[in-house]
């Protein structure tokens, strides 16, 4: 049943929030999704599409080259004819001018691009350089013609979609403005901004091709649908009224054509409301190109031309371990096989290869392991191929080479299993088409969460082939299920249930192969893991959170940021199972197998910090032994200096008993030496020793000491006063010897010790 809606109704929630202003007269750039490249190509094309009733004006794009060639141009075609050539540069903003006239039955305009080098003996110009053309836009005139109905509303391309939701939505909402995400994802390429906003994020401006669709509660048992335009602003609305089942039923009808036979589509012209019931998918193992969306596969010219076909894994609805690939087709026959080759890539490595014959027949076979696969994959056709004279191109007018390919008969097919991949790369293959959803936060921020699960559903329903049958359920119940999923807002209890790789709580240190990233405990960081065995394909489950000191989640700019990486790269990029960023890094990836995690660590302190300890103590040790042993060195040394200075002395003493050396006891204990008589005048000796050998003085001590006992002591003066009384014999003198005279040689003095006592006399 079909209810018109008034759309200044569906639109007055949101009337006193934006101010809708006029539509300028001037013209307009409508961005086109998408972008061109010449890498390892002689020439690319792309259908630049018009919208009905505007007048093109020009195609603008970004040029870039990764070096540039000398003398080398980058031409433009547009529907064959040369509309624009640059020359080869690093980067450079280009303009190529169209009319009305170079607008197709189809309602596109043809876009090609060449990379040339300098002409070669003056016959043609090989292709040379890569050249990239990004950020296509379309400048145009006039006003887009506003569709009229539900077939006609969504355009070939589109600058932009918002679909918009009450702010205070209930869980079926949020569900159908999830889902409807999805479905719009599946049936527009990458590059196409989507968005799940509020009512009061309605567009202030429009431009062509962008549109509008508004969700809102109908009639319990009606699904309603109304088509129009804004007031003033000129955006081309959608809305559907629907309530429960019925709602989210609606959004999946958004989908892709190919959605599967029960999906009632909005494209079909005698539709007038929508539904569709997908469900879960049952592996299909055996698929041919054409069935993975490969349309036309021809390559013609001389030198380098490749054309690239993408092979999800959601294609065979299960991950797959390894891949055989037939190829079937035919090609210009050659009989040099020296002069034509095509080569297969899968993903940049060398898969297949196969001269060119005389045959025209091209048959190839070649198995795909696992260590090769991807979640999205790449498979490249190059052919090689150079002219009779060996020249890498041809005069014009030359018949090229050409190679084109049976999508129907060439076929893949796949073997059941995980194989190497892991991680981010089993998304979205093990889903099967089917996708339970949640959200842990809850209060104001539960809309803003539901925002960003929209985003990551769109990215990975831009990974798929079909589309993706999205169900919102309670956080508690996802928890508990058994099925793939994606949660947002998860806690540190959810991470614990799931036995999350981080368990959102501080990290230690994360290893990479090339460095390492650390994040204190005071730092907050967002998350998303991959969670799930790796050498299978049961539940695996998409957790996004984060955490912060305070104990609440990560801030929703860190969470932004993170999926802002995802979006802008692709999901087919995701290496590992973990994202990471915080307020300070950009966003990484990371295999857990790396990751220490602050619990480990911590409980390993305590035995580090017992090992710091040991380890200090041992240190001080060696710092004390070797202190010790820098003070006997030095004691040593001056020994020995000392010695030195003595056997260098001008008067050297024999050696004698160690008593003979020390001042003080001779003075107590000696009785003074006797005069020495003059010696006789000698002729000296001719050589005199330096020393005498200890022996020798010991004996001359000895005699020394024995003719001291023998003199007799001096008897005292006698007195001339005239006493009578006979002088006595006084005793032995004690008291200090005089001393030596100035031609004895100088005694050694050794300090006595401060506590050795004084004899008495």
């Amino acid at each position: 049943m079909r209810r018109p809606l008034r759309l200044t109704a569906a639109f007055a929630l949101a009337a006193g929030c934006v101010v809708l202003g006029t539509a300028p007269a001037a013209a307009k750039d409508t961005t086109v999704p998408g972008s061109m490249s010449t890498a390892a190509v002689n020439t690319t094309r792309f259908d630049v599409p018009v919208p009905a009733g505007v007048v093109p004006r020009a195609i603008t794009g970004v040029l870039t080259m990764p070096e540039v060639v000398n003398n080398g141009v980058v031409t433009f075609r547009v529907n064959g004819r040369v509309a624009r050539t640059v020359d080869s540069t690093l980067y450079t903003k280009v303009r190529i001018p169209v009319t009305a006239a170079d607008v197709v039955a189809d309602g596109t305009i043809g876009l090609t691009m060449s990379s040339q080098g300098p002409a070669i003996a003056g016959v043609c110009r090989p292709a040379a350089g890569e050249a990239s053309l990004r950020k296509i836009a379309l400048t145009y005139s006039g006003e887009e013609q506003a569709p009229t109905s539900l077939a006609g509303f969504f355009p070939a391309s589109s600058n932009r979609i918002d679909v918009l939701i009450a702010a205070d939505a209930d869980d079926d909402l949020l569900e159908a403005g999830i889902a409807a995400v999805a479905a719009l994802r599946s049936r527009y390429p990458e590059g196409t901004e989507i968005e799940l906003g509020t009512l009061a994020d309605a567009p202030t401006t429009a431009v062509a091709t962008q549109r509008v669709v508004v969700l809102t509660v109908g009639r319990p048992g009606e699904v309603t649908t109304d088509v129009a335009v804004t007031p003033e602003v000129g955006v081309p609305v959608l809305t559907i009224a629907a309530t429960g089942e019925d709602l989210g039923a609606a959004a999946r009808g958004l989908a892709l054509t190919t959605g599967g036979d029960t999906l009632q589509l909005v494209n079909d012209p005698e539709a007038e409301g929508i539904s569709g019931e997908l469900g879960v998918r049952e592996p299909e193992l055996e698929r041919t190109l054409a069935d993975v969306g490969a349309g036309e596969v021809a390559l013609s010219g001389y030198g380098l031309t490749s054309q690239v076909v993408e092979i999800p894994q959601d294609a065979f609805s299960s991950p797959v371990s390894e891949l055989d690939v037939h190829l079937q087709g035919a090609h210009s026959a050659v009989s040099d096989p020296d002069r034509a080759r095509l080569d297969v890539r899968m993903n940049g490595e060398l898969v297949g290869s196969k001269t060119l014959d005389d045959s025209g027949v091209l048959e190839m076979d070649f198995l795909i392991p696992a260590g090769k696969l991807r979640s999205v994959n790449e498979l490249q056709l190059v052919l090689s191929a150079v002219t009779p004279d060996g020249l890498p191109c041809a005069a014009p007018g030359s018949p090229p080479i050409e190679v084109d390919l049976d999508t129907e008969g060439s076929t893949l097919t796949a073997t059941a299993g995980t194989g190497d991949t892991g991680g981010f790369q089993l998304w979205p293959q093990v889903l099967q088409g089917s996708l339970p959803v949640a959200v842990r936060t809850e209060g104001p921020q539960r809309f803003a969460a539901a925002q960003e699960l929209a985003r990551v559903v769109g990215s990975l329903q831009a990974a798929a082939s079909f589309p993706l049958d999205v169900q919102l359920v309670p956080a508690d119940a996802f928890i508990a299920d058994d099925r793939s999923g994606v949660l947002i807002g998860a806690t540190t209890a959810d991470a614990t249930s799931l036995e999350a790789p981080l368990r959102l709580s501080s990290i230690r240190l994360l290893n990479q192969a090339d460095s390492s990233f650390e994040v204190t405990s005071q730092e907050p960081y967002a998350v998303m893991e991959a969670i799930g065995p790796r050498d299978s394909a049961d539940r695996q489950v998409l957790m996004i959170g984060g955490w912060s000191p305070t104990g609440q989640t990560a801030p929703r700019t860190l969470t932004t940021k993170l999926i802002d990486f995802l979006v802008s790269n692709g999901w087919s990029t995701l290496t590992g199972d973990l994202l990471l960023t915080d307020a300070s890094a950009p966003p990484f990836t990371v295999d857990s197998t790396t990751l220490e995690q602050e619990g480990a660590a911590a409980g390993g302190e305590d035995e580090e910090r017992s090992y710091a300890r040991w380890f200090v103590a041992g240190v001080a040790l060696l710092l004390l032994i070797l202190a010790v042993q820098v003070v006997i060195s030095i004691r040593r040394d001056r020994k020995v200096a000392h010695s030195d200075t003595d056997d260098e002395a001008p008067h050297p003493v024999p050696a004698g008993p160690a008593y003979l050396e020390d001042l003080e006891f001779r003075e107590q204990n000696l009785a003074p030496e006797p005069p020495v008589a003059p010696a006789p005048v000698r002729t000296p000796p001719k050589a005199q020793p330096k020393a005498q050998p200890k022996a020798q003085a010991k004996a001359q001590a000895k005699k020394a000491t024995k003719a001291t006992k023998k003199t007799p002591p001096a008897k005292p003066p006698t007195e001339t006063s005239g006493s009578k009384a006979p002088a006595a014999e006084p005793p032995v003198s004690r008291t200090p010897a005089p001393k030596a005279p100035a031609q004895a040689a100088p005694l050694k003095v050794t300090k006595r010790p401060r506590n050795q006592k004084k004899k008495g006399r």
